[in-house]
């Protein structure tokens, strides 16, 4: 219900006091009307205990009556504590200015005149009913607050008292008047009692913090979060955070005990100060950024890696995209970072090109690692490292590693031509001349009759013979004349069966599946480099294998040439054979890997622990010569 409706309807009770009874009728029948509770009294000792027995909301007074005038039956209401707040209003025919003032000095707050105007006398109930409803209704508040107010005091006392927080109350020149036990023990004392007589000043280590305290209290009135070093009654310094007001002649205020927390911040900053000073001497960006925003939290780039220079708080809420050179990588790197989370993964590495403060590009590694909160990730810690000079290296060593590989092939065309060489002047030269000599032997022991001196002849001859067989034996091993002769399958043939069938008693066989009529050309040092590897193929297969039969097959792909060296030896793990890289099988088929990829072809193995080896070296044709 709104106030005002209530102020209306409460207490609607009105006494009515005429010893005429057609006016007592008369406002009785317009009151009823609106709604007022009405009690007619036409003899004013009958409205005294009335009013007594039951005190109305407001009583209508005639101040002619016979027994008694309306002056006195006020005067006594106004005397009895029950009555002495009722409102009269006195209803006369006098205009004389002496009996209205007689009458509000007996009491009254109005008066009607009579003969009565029905819209005066209902405006002036209406008025003072509201105002003594007012007045009701705020005593009653008043009566409540105070309960409340009692209440709450003694539930604040009860606070105060029992407060972990210390709470004072002192005069300004540090005399206590009150403090509570929690402030007692807070300064090691036996009692609040103690402690006020002792009084504030000893409790400073330094008096002129008390006077900065009361400078900021005098010009503010109050003070907020002061903090102090303090000695407490057994000596003991400890730090305190206090706020304090000023009132009147009175300081109040409470106090925390803050030296954990001071230790602790102590301990906060030398770890924030070796953090810095790890921070400082990494030379890469880092970064805090907040996901899935991708918005950067804080920097630190003492290298100027990025190029932030000393400020590089400037960048704090900016988005990582500005830092990318190319959008893509941006794109790219959420990606893989999105993949990394996905996989649970505390961290991930990639390689970017990043985009300094002043516009340049710049290669980036950057390692970032994952802050997980309620198994979600919500920020990345990123190192961004300038691997510019890296790059420059990895290059670097490209660079000599493509010399070397030539240098490599260069190096084995170089031997196979030597080699060429070599056996060619075994052939034209020490041959002819061991031929030559049998020959002289052979006719200087037709010539001869002496039987001694021709069996040493022949004894000469069959040296003779045996060094030209193994000249002619170191010329095959030296270089396959049918190479230049046959082709590169004659060449294998031959040597097969001059080197692994005699030799090792291996069974060999050499297919050639390029159609005669559609022979293609190759460089003389591509099928160099084709002869020299599939002879160390196979020279791994007789020492490593155990293979009892070897086979070689030429194939026609088109551009290329296949060669397949097919073994039925115990095999092996190709993988395992590149990451041991032993010297025995890894180092050469890495030599033949190089040798293949430097002539635009390559080796391909299929093996594996019991079932043999297949490797596949294709190399390209020339031109097309059918």
């Amino acid at each position: 219900m709104p106030e005002k409706q209530h102020l209306e309807s409460d207490l609607g009770d009105i006494l009515i006091v005429d010893d005429e009874i057609p006016n007592l009728k008369l406002l009785t029948d317009l009151l009823v009307q609106q709604g007022y509770g009405v009690r007619p009294a036409e003899r004013p000792q009958l409205a005294l205990d009335s009013a007594m027995a039951q005190p109305p909301a407001l009583i209508l007074l005639d101040v002619r009556m016979p027994e008694m005038d309306g002056f006195e039956v006020c005067r006594r209401l106004k005397q009895e504590n029950r009555t002495r707040d009722v409102p009269i209003i006195f209803v006369s025919a006098l205009q004389d200015v002496q009996d209205r003032v007689r009458g509000f000095e007996a009491g009254g707050v109005d008066f009607i005149s009579k003969p009565f105007q029905e819209e005066e006398v209902l405006a002036r109930v209406r008025t003072h009913m509201q105002l003594r409803n007012m007045q009701r209704h705020l005593e009653d508040t008043v009566a409540k607050r105070t309960a409340e107010l009692a209440k709450s005091e003694a539930k604040y006392r009860g606070l105060v008292d029992n407060s972990m927080v210390g709470v004072f109350a002192t005069t300004p020149d540090g005399q206590f008047t009150f403090v509570n036990d929690a402030m007692s023990r807070m300064f090691n004392f036996d009692s609040p009692k103690q402690m006020i007589a002792r009084g504030s000043l000893e409790r400073w280590r330094d008096l002129k913090d008390r006077e900065r305290m009361l400078t900021e209290l005098q010009m503010h009135g109050s003070v907020t979060n002061f903090e102090a070093e303090t000695i407490t009654h057994t000596g003991r310094k400890i730090h305190v955070l206090f706020s304090a007001r000023q009132i009147g002649k009175d300081i109040l205020g409470m106090v925390m005990d803050i030296t954990g927390r001071k230790r602790v911040e102590k301990e906060l900053q030398t770890s924030h100060d070796l953090l810095k000073h790890l921070l400082s001497s990494i030379p890469d960006a880092v970064f805090s950024v907040r996901l899935p925003e991708r918005v950067i939290e804080w920097a630190e780039d003492s290298y100027n890696t990025m190029g932030l220079g000393a400020r590089p708080e400037q960048v704090q809420g900016l988005s990582t995209l500005k830092y990318f050179a190319d959008p893509d990588d941006y794109n790219n790197f959420g990606e893989i970072q999105r993949q990394a989370i996905r996989e649970g993964k505390r961290y991930m590495r990639t390689e970017v090109i990043l985009r300094r403060e002043d516009g340049t590009h710049f290669p980036a590694e950057v390692t970032g690692t994952f802050y997980r909160e309620n198994d979600e990730v919500t920020r990345i810690t990123a190192l961004a490292r300038d691997i510019t000079d890296r790059r420059q290296a990895e290059q670097k060593l490209l660079d000599y590693q493509r010399r070397l590989k030539a240098l490599a092939s260069q190096l084995a065309i170089v031997e196979e031509k030597e080699r060429r060489a070599i056996a060619a002047d075994l052939h034209d030269h020490v041959g002819q001349t061991l031929a030559l000599a049998r020959m002289q032997l052979a006719s200087a022991r037709n010539s001869t009759a002496d039987t001694r001196l021709a069996r040493k002849l022949d004894d000469i001859s069959e040296t003779l013979l045996k060094s030209l067989e193994d000249t002619q034996q170191l010329m095959l091993e030296l270089s396959s004349p049918a190479m230049h002769d046959t082709g590169l399958s004659g060449a294998v043939a031959d040597w097969l069966e001059s080197q692994i069938e005699k030799k090792y008693r291996l069974q060999t066989e050499v297919i050639d599946n390029i159609p005669h009529h559609h022979r293609k050309t190759m460089a003389p040092d591509v099928r160099t480099i084709l002869f020299r590897n599939v002879r160390e193929l196979i020279v791994n297969v007789v020492k490593h294998a155990r293979a009892n039969k070897i086979s070689v097959r030429l194939e026609d792909r088109k551009t290329a040439m296949r060669v397949i060296v097919e073994d039925d030896g115990i095999g092996f793990d190709p993988n395992a054979a590149d990451r041991t890289f032993s010297k025995t099988s890894g180092f050469g088929l890495f030599s033949i890997k190089e040798l293949m990829a430097d002539i635009g072809g390559n080796l391909r193995i299929v093996s594996e622990p019991g079932k043999g080896c297949t490797a596949i070296l294709s190399a390209p044709f020339d031109v097309d010569d059918s």
